[in-house]
Parts: structure tokens; sequence; C-alpha cells
């Protein structure tokens, strides 16, 4: 399939997962399809698998992709999810996808959290616009969904507190990275 014919199947997906169509989301999903969540430690093997999570998980949530890249059989996403109750703040996800024969074969989900910058670099930043910024509320014009006024920024369905990583996030990767843990390629 050509990158034209992938970035309709990855925009289906997420179409298909904001209106909650397990069906329709099983059927661009391969048969030896892999999820891995690198952030819980947790792999989901195969296309059942993946939607009884995703069928079975707490709460209903609107999904808007904001980003979407496509290069040959690999695309990245990124995606706004807010909870259609309001009863969680807004989160924000980076997907990485491998794409066979067109269907998806493997996709890799990060979620982000945000942490408070570290005062050592203040002289040298600013402050990220709320317009900017994923963990933000979208105005009434903004081109993402609302979430519920005085959602508070931060961690969404099932992480931490915001700031929970705190100064220490870059050096705990960078640690990780000098002890030898394999990076994720998405490659099925």
């Amino acid at each position: 399939m050509g990158e034209r014919e992938n970035r309709q199947v990855v925009g289906r997906f997420w179409a298909l997962m904001d209106a909650e169509d397990w069906d329709g989301v099983g059927a661009l999903l391969s048969d030896d399809f892999v999820a891995d969540w690198p952030q819980s430690g947790e792999r989901i093997p195969g296309r059942a698998n993946f939607l009884r999570v995703n069928r079975d998980y707490p709460g209903s949530f609107a999904i808007t992709l904001r980003r979407l890249l496509v290069d040959g059989d690999h695309a990245a996403t990124e995606v706004g999810i807010a909870d259609r109750t309001g009863g969680r703040p807004p989160d924000v996800a980076v997907s990485f996808f491998a794409l066979r024969d067109g269907r998806i074969a493997r996709v890799t989900d990060w979620w982000p959290e945000p942490y408070p910058a570290p005062a050592w670099r203040a002289e040298s930043v600013e402050p990220l616009p709320a317009a900017d910024s994923p963990f933000a509320n979208p105005s009434a014009d903004s081109p993402t969904r609302a979430v519920p006024e005085g959602a508070p920024a931060g961690a969404g369905p099932g992480r931490g507190a915001p700031g929970e990583m705190g100064d220490d996030a870059p050096r705990a990767y960078g640690n990780a990275k000098r002890a030898g843990h394999p990076p994720t390629t998405g490659d099925p």
C-alpha cells in the first residue's frame, strides 16, 4: 500500500476509536497485531486482546487526531483525549504505527505526562502558550474538541498526578538509555 492509503487507514483507526466502534477498529488490525505500552511495561498480543482492553477500559473518551505523519509503511500520530464525562483531565498520546498490506500490524503508544520546568533553564525558556500546549483546554474556536471548563492540566486516565516526573525525567531517560534498554522501533 502507498502512503495515501496508509494515511487513510491510520486516520480511520482514530475515528473508529473515537466512535468506540470496536468491530471497525478490529477490521483495520492485522491477524498478528501487537500493541506496546512501554510506560506501563505492557504488550498486548493480538487483535482480540487489544479490542478487549479498549472495550473494557473504564470510561468513555473523545479522541481528536491532531497530527498524522506517514513515511512509507510507518506513521506517527498525536491525539488529544478528553473524558466525555468530564471526570478526568485532558491527555495526549503519541503513537507510532507499522502497517502491512493495508492493515495496522503494530502500534506503540506513549503517554507523555507534563512536569514542572526546572528552575535551572528559566533564563533560556519562556512559558508555552496555552494554545500550543496539548495539555491545555482548547478554546471554543480551537480545531480540537473542547474539554470541561476548569479541568486541570496534567496526567490522564490511569496516570499519576501532575509533576510526578519532576526534574529527574530527562535524567531517568538518559539512565535507562545508558543501561542498554533497547529502543522501540515500531517495526513488526
